[in-house]
């Protein structure tokens, strides 16, 4: 990506965009391991404070749990400059402000519904209907959240805006895939959380339990993230050689090429989780991998949708080049 032709302040603002984004990933996946390693209780319900560190002894869960409400505020104070500055350096309704704006909103709600997951308990061994419902809901802001950052890092590297107007079929075919990731992801979620409070000792066993009688129900709704990922994949088959012909761009074939060998990777990973019965470190990359995946899919549909009339007309690919905004 070359943003040699933006002014050196857009291009310090694209640039701490993204960086913005990373430190975010890092944030999130260091979240997978507070759950994963059961850590989630580490700081008890004292929220934003960690009473536990008061302690005599103090216990490695305590140590992980605050280590991420470290880096979660230093996250919630990267997006508040990151708005400061797009106030500051973009023209009033450019498109950057309000992805910037959308941010903020995201990570507000973001702190909001950790927040919660410590103060009521539905963190470790709590399996309420309350944790099963906001734990995904999580999973979604945390998406729409590292979306919004990486739309604002996009258009602040002088990308086009979105022209979802100008093609519905489009906007509604790449909103149903992105629609796809996020409903297979709320699964993905709901298995991991009944692999953590009902965990199996062999690979058969899990499988017997997920086709048993009387078992939790949890456990009777993870079969159905490998099957909803199998229809979002055959989805995405389409959607790719579809969208690549319909709307091309140099960077959205580029884009829509890594979307698909990231979610075969997933695909494949998802399986070997399951199978050697989530070890942590396959689970982190399970999860790093798919906010990646997210991240490119959300620029990918950017791309498509910002390729001009005559283009989707003509088939012809085209370069979307980083322009400098006026003044």
């Amino acid at each position: 990506m070359d943003i040699a032709s933006l002014t050196s302040k857009q291009r310090n603002f694209a640039r701490y965009a993204w960086a913005v984004l990373i430190f975010n990933l890092f944030v999130i996946i260091w979240g997978g391991f507070v759950s994963a390693s059961g850590s989630g209780d580490g700081c008890g319900t004292d929220w934003p404070y960690c009473g536990n560190l008061a302690a005599t002894e103090i216990e490695t869960s305590t140590l992980v749990e605050f280590f991420h409400r470290g880096t979660s505020g230093l996250a919630l104070l990267s997006v508040i400059l990151m708005l400061i500055l797009a106030l500051r350096r973009y023209p009033k309704g450019h498109r950057v402000r309000k992805g910037a704006a959308w941010a903020m909103f995201f990570m507000v709600t973001e702190s909001l519904l950790g927040a919660g997951l410590v103060i009521f308990q539905w963190v470790d061994t709590n399996e309420s209907l309350a944790r099963a419902f906001v734990q995904p809901l999580h999973l979604i802001n945390t998406f729409l959240l590292t979306g919004s950052i990486a739309l604002t890092a996009w258009w602040a590297s002088g990308y086009p805006p979105v022209k979802w107007r100008t093609n519905r079929m489009l906007t509604t075919k790449m909103g149903l895939f992105l629609l796809g990731l996020m409903v297979l992801s709320v699964f993905g979620a709901i298995a991991s959380l009944a692999s953590t409070l009902f965990p199996s000792d062999t690979f058969v066993e899990g499988v017997q339990k997920d086709f048993a009688e009387n078992v939790h129900y949890l456990i009777r709704l993870r079969i159905w993230h490998p099957v909803f990922a199998t229809i979002v994949g055959l989805y995405l088959v389409y959607l790719y050689g579809n969208v690549n012909d319909t709307a091309p761009s140099t960077q959205g074939r580029r884009l829509s090429r890594w979307v698909m060998g990231l979610f075969w990777l997933q695909y494949m990973l998802g399986g070997l989780n399951a199978f050697l019965l989530a070890p942590i470190g396959l689970q982190l990359t399970h999860l790093l991998i798919t906010h990646v995946m997210w991240v490119l899919a959300v620029l990918w549909t950017a791309a498509a949708l910002a390729a001009p009339v005559h283009l989707i007309e003509s088939n012809e690919a085209i370069e979307l080049t980083p322009q400098p905004d006026k003044p």
